[in-house]
This record gives structure tokens, sequence and C-alpha cells, in this order.
């Protein structure tokens, strides 16, 4: 038996040490190679929608009789100082998006295009009221829309793998429609409206240059695909149009006055981008 037992032994041993010896001969599997980091750089298309808030100041000027305007001082004060006011309006904004990024190290610069419409649509009617340094019976009505919006504007941002964090600035371009009917109680033959005379009336409308600045985060959930959100501030100011009174004066001057509107865009939205080239 002892024989047997120490004959078992050997035999174990053996086997042990030559699984050992081939096991030790085998090549060693080579590391998986490392994932490339992920890069911002590449251009893109997209498409943005979120909600607009517009902010109008109005004012109006007036020549004075001296300056060759058909208009006394009384109705003068009266149209000026009723034409000051600010109206206001939110409604949705959505559009599309292109542009291009460059990444180095962790800093990600680029440029960036937008058009966006909008249904933003701003109104007053201050009814018939008295103006109170003139004194006079005044009734001001008055509608500012912005039918679209585009920016150009250069990105600058800080990556953390795919999430960029951003400041965003640049030039905007809005289509401003603006008008005014005006009324006052002076008796000068004008069309009625309610019971005032409806003398200066007009309007007009166009393309109206400004800049914009902004802030944003945008997070890539795929190599082709990365979802944003912004804010941008827009300012487009000095669009201005003239009113006329609509009674004919023989061998005098016209009656006119010049209107301005100067606005603020406030705008909050998300985004989607297609990388075409990543």
């Amino acid at each position: 038996m002892r024989k047997l037992f120490l004959l078992g032994m050997s035999l174990f041993a053996a086997e042990m040490l030559g699984g050992a010896a081939q096991a030790a001969d085998m090549p060693l599997k080579a590391p998986a190679p490392a994932a490339a980091p992920f890069s911002w750089t590449g251009c893109y298309i997209g498409a943005n929608a979120g909600w607009a808030r517009a902010e109008h100041d109005l004012s109006t000027f007036a020549r004075s009789f001296a300056e060759g305007n058909n208009i006394i001082d009384t109705a003068r004060t009266a149209i000026i100082n009723a034409g000051s006011a600010s109206i206001s309006d939110d409604s949705f904004i959505v559009g599309g998006t292109s542009g291009c990024n460059f990444q180095t190290n962790n800093w990600v610069w680029g440029i960036e295009s937008d058009f966006n419409a909008t249904g933003l649509k701003s109104h007053r009617d201050t009814g018939e009221v008295i103006e109170p340094v003139s004194g006079r019976r005044v009734r001001s009505i008055d509608e500012v829309k912005v039918d679209w919006l585009s920016t150009m504007r250069a990105r600058l941002g800080l990556a953390f793998d795919q999430t960029l964090i951003y400041v965003t600035g640049g030039a905007a371009i809005a289509d401003i429609k603006a008008a005014k009917s005006f009324s006052w109680n002076f008796a000068d033959g004008c069309p009625i409206l309610g019971t005032l005379n409806n003398c200066h009336v007009g309007g007009s409308s166009g393309a109206t240059f400004g800049w914009t600045a902004g802030a944003g985060i945008e997070w890539a959930f795929a190599p082709r695909w990365s979802v944003k959100g912004e804010y941008l501030f827009v300012r487009v100011d000095d669009f201005t149009f003239g009113t006329f009174n609509r009674t004919t004066f023989v061998g005098v001057a016209a009656q006119t006055a010049n209107h301005r509107v100067d606005t603020d865009l406030h705008i909050a939205r998300i985004g989607l981008n297609y990388r075409i080239n990543p």
C-alpha cells in the first residue's frame, strides 16, 4: 500500500509540473487598444426650438413749427409724449442651425449660424386718454412684429470629454414690422376714429441689424449626435418709420412725425445637432 501511495503521489506531482510548464509556454494576450478620446472637431447641421420674449421701446420725434413742420407746440408735445412707451410679447421660436467646431486640447472654438421663425407680435392701444403735459385727448395704437431672426456667431468653449460649455456672440438681423395709428382731439378734418381725429397713420418693415451674445451647454450622446440648451440676448436698435397728417393743408408744409423702435430679444432654446464629418 505504501508503495502504491508513493507511486500515485509521484504521478500527481509530475502532472502538475507538466501543466505549469505548458501554461508558461503559452503566449500572453495583447492588451486591448485604448479608445480614442472624443473630439468636437467637425461641421454640423441641426434644428432648434424654444421660447422668445420681445421688449420694444417706442419713441416719437417731430420737428417744431419753426423748423418747417406744420404742427403747433401743443400738438407736437402730445404726439411726442404719447409716443413714448414699452411693449412686449412672448412667443415660440423655431429654426435651423449650421456650424463648424475645431478642438485644441480642451478648448473648442468655431462659428455657427442660424435662421429662425417667430410668432412675436406686440400690441398696445391706449384708448382715449388725456396726455398730461399738453392736456389733449389722444389715442395711440401701436404694433411691432418680429417675423424672423438670423444670427452669425463665434463660439468658444471648454470641453469635458463629451460635454461642452461655451459662450457665443456676433451679429444678428431681424425682420421688424412696425405700425402706428395716432388720433387727437384737434379739429383738423382727419378721418374719425372713436371721437378723435385719426391724423397720423403709417408703418414700415425691413431687415434690421444688431448684435447678440449668450451661453450654452452641449452634450454629445453619440459620435455624430449632440443636444444643447442655449440662451441668447439680441439687441436690434433704431428701426424707424414716419407718419404724416392725412389732411391736405394748402400752402403750408406737411405735418410729419418720425417713430423709432428699439428691440431686445431674450431667447431660451434647445437644439439637436448632427455632425457631418466627426
